[in-house]
């Protein structure tokens, strides 16, 4: 069976609060504010499975595994974009 995995492929697309959401598959070029954002949580107070800032290199790393193994249909990653900032 193919995969249905593509890089950065919509799912879906709703409007909450009048903002435009989009839910689809990650591509590598969102490692950076996908970084930013968990620091961000991090410094927070936000309560994660990690409680120090991460590194640009971990989030790339980690991302092309899930990207790896998304391609073979072992796992799963959605990321929602709001104002063209993946989260």
């Amino acid at each position: 069976m193919r995969s249905a995995f593509v890089q950065g492929k919509a799912i879906k697309t709703l409007l909450l609060n009048c903002r435009k959401v989009v839910f689809r598959y990650p591509r590598m070029s969102d490692s950076g504010q996908m970084c930013r954002n968990y620091n961000r949580m991090i410094l927070g107070g936000d309560y994660l499975s990690r409680n120090t800032p991460v590194k640009k290199r971990d989030t790339v790393k980690c991302l092309r595994g899930f990207i790896s193994r998304m391609r073979k249909n072992d796992a799963i990653k959605i990321v929602a974009v709001v104002g063209g900032k993946a989260l």
